[in-house]
């Protein structure tokens, strides 16, 4: 994946590898070419004596380029600089990279913390298509819910087609069915027997916890800023609500790492993402912060599928 730039005008997200393109400069990770590089050879270490010549022991602490031992290992004084010297380090070369990055015409990968991106649209428009799978996928996870003081677990599966279908069961510690819910786009459809034991997260949340960034609908996109490799997002809906996403584009993978829906006393249900070796989410925590409910998800593996029979997204009797 790749961040584009022509003039700081925009960004570009693509499965091409992770580097920085601009008008004659390019800087890109390893495996890609570079415009410069450079052969470091460093100064053998001083060697590490025992006690000195006057029984003492010599000086523990470390020596810069510029200072050397005194006689028997003891102190330190100050030599005349030599060609090795004039050696670029390895923290010189890292910093010339982001000077030479600051001069180049493209925009960085992600601009400096705190600087709004350019062109949210095209970035927002590009994290949403890096986060929602290509086809049918199935996850099978452990779940946690606390509230209220009362605590259930237990066994739970979800399948969907993202950003519009999905199928949520969930099993109690014996295997009972204890919740089946279907969500098409954001309407929920819940048989009437288990509409009582469990409130649903917004749908934009449920999506957030598995991973995909998928606004609510309706919601306008106001803006996007960025700090090191985090982007955030922020949409505002109608009735005064806001939705952020904030997702971090480090090594070259777009990985959700929370959501928040706020309103106007603040926030009100927050996803909170651990991501594994895979980007997949390991684990997901989900507040709802006036409810004081809180349901943590495990997840134990995640498929692709075949594609579902359309019955599956409109319950109307629970069923495993």
């Amino acid at each position: 994946m790749s961040v584009n730039g022509s003039g700081g005008r925009g960004r570009r997200i693509q499965d091409s590898g992770f580097g920085i393109q601009g008008n004659g400069c390019r800087l890109s990770a390893v495996g890609r070419r570079s415009t410069a590089t450079a052969t470091l050879t460093p100064r053998p270490p001083l060697p590490q004596t025992g006690e000195g010549e006057n029984g003492r022991r010599p000086a523990q602490f470390p020596l810069s380029q510029h200072w050397e031992r005194g006689p028997g290992g003891e102190g330190a004084v100050r030599r005349k600089p030599t060609a090795d010297d004039r050696q670029p380090t390895a923290g010189a070369l890292r910093w010339a990279a982001l000077l030479l990055l600051a001069g180049c015409a493209s925009a960085p990968a992600l601009p400096p913390a705190g600087v709004a991106v350019a062109d949210p649209a095209e970035l927002a428009a590009a994290l949403q298509r890096e986060t929602t799978p290509a086809g049918p996928r199935q996850a099978s996870f452990g779940w946690e819910l606390n509230e209220g003081g009362t605590r259930v677990n237990g066994r739970g599966v979800v399948r969907y087609e993202a950003p519009e279908r999905l199928r949520l069961d969930l099993f109690g510690p014996r295997g009972e069915t204890y919740l089946a819910a279907g969500l098409l786009g954001e309407t929920y459809h819940v048989p009437p027997a288990v509409r009582e034991r469990f409130a649903l997260p917004s749908p934009a949340l449920l999506w957030s916890a598995l991973g995909v960034v998928r606004p609510p609908d309706g919601s306008a996109l106001q803006g996007a800023s960025a700090a090191g490799s985090e982007v955030v997002l922020r949409y505002t809906l109608p009735e005064g609500r806001e939705f952020s996403a904030r997702v971090d584009t480090a090594g070259g993978l777009a990985r959700l790492r929370r959501a928040d829906l706020s309103g106007r006393s603040g926030v009100q249900e927050t996803v909170e993402i651990t991501p594994g070796p895979a980007g997949a989410p390991a684990q997901t925590r989900y507040r709802d912060w006036a409810a004081y409910r809180e349901l943590i998800l495990k997840m134990e593996s995640v498929t692709d599928a075949a594609p579902f029979p359309a019955s599956i997204w409109t319950p109307s009797t629970p069923s495993r």
